[in-house]
């Protein structure tokens, strides 16, 4: 079979799509003939050696976490599915592997796709989907009636949070984008737009019960002021400051401060495919690479210019 793999650290260029030794399975676990995976923004961060600390110095290393496909075969105690199913799922962003011909996942770390969902729609969802509905209702408590700011509203996991927000919970949102996305971030479901080109969110006078930072582009210090007493600030990239001083000034308010670490459940897997199915949540899809163009397609996710989500195509 063939795979992503690189063998060191450095630009899209270091990766490459070769022949690799085909993947063995116990009996927990599922193999999967991959049909599209996505990219996450830590694929290309565990590419350039950003989370070398974490990730490790080992070569070769596999890229990719989220895929879709077809069940080829199942572990003696895998128990909900067979062979022939059509699944999504993820496997660790760490140890990757999502950009191959096939793939070896746990079970709980899989789920049915749903009806209606085309492949490359559904490699698309599960890190994006899952931290931003966890974001929003496990560190959030989204109710209905919330007001929520979504800053970065137009990329993968932003444009996910803003339809859920308001499609399926039932908030108000208000989204932060740029300017060529204003109409897009409307048509997620934003009520109120803040074009951060040419707006200055510091100035503004709404308060906020979430304010989730999916861009990671402001701090807990200066988004507190824009929370609601018993506000949350929900921020996806942590750092040193923001794991250490953050929680402290956060103890002492009742506006908090909490990141993303998101682990995945299987009632969060049956919660997103209900939130699917309803119809309030689309996938958008900005471009779909073949998978021999692995090295242009992490070009252009890393551009800056990506509208939600990058796909790669496995097979036809």
């Amino acid at each position: 079979m063939k795979a992503v793999i690189f063998e060191r650290f450095g630009p899209p260029s270091v990766l490459q799509y070769r022949v690799v030794g085909e993947p063995l399975f116990n009996d927990n676990q599922l193999l999967i003939k991959v049909k599209a995976c996505s990219i996450n923004p830590v694929d290309y961060k565990i590419r350039r050696g950003d989370l070398k600390m974490i990730s490790g110095k080992k070569f070769p290393k596999a890229c990719g976490s989220d895929f879709s496909g077809v069940v080829e075969g199942v572990g003696k105690s895998v128990k909900r599915f067979q062979p022939g199913d059509e699944v999504y799922g993820s496997l660790s962003a760490l140890r990757g592997g999502a950009y191959a011909e096939m793939v070896v996942a746990d079970e709980e770390l899989v789920s049915l796709k749903p009806d209606g969902v085309s492949y490359v729609e559904a490699a698309c969802l599960p890190i994006a989907a899952l931290t931003a509905l966890k974001s929003l209702k496990d560190l959030g408590g989204i109710k209905q009636g919330h007001h929520v700011l979504i800053n970065g509203c137009t990329g993968g996991v932003g444009s996910m949070a803003t339809q859920m927000a308001k499609r399926y919970f039932g908030a108000k949102v208000t989204g932060v984008c740029r300017t060529q996305n204003v109409d897009l971030a409307r048509e997620l479901g934003a009520d109120d737009v803040i074009d951060y080109r040419k707006d200055d969110l510091r100035s503004s006078n709404s308060s906020f019960d979430i304010f989730f930072d999916v861009a990671s582009a402001t701090s807990y210090p200066a988004a507190k002021k824009h929370l609601k007493p018993k506000g949350t600030y929900i921020f996806t990239l942590p750092g040193l400051q923001s794991m250490l001083v953050w929680p402290i000034l956060s103890f002492f308010s009742s506006r908090k401060s909490k990141v993303i670490l998101l682990k995945k459940h299987r009632e969060d897997w049956e919660l997103l495919n209900k939130i699917v199915q309803q119809g309030c949540l689309k996938v958008m899809v900005d471009k779909v690479f073949p998978i021999e163009e692995i090295e242009a397609a992490h070009e252009y996710a890393e551009s800056g210019k990506v509208r939600g989500k990058i796909a790669i195509q496995v097979e036809e």
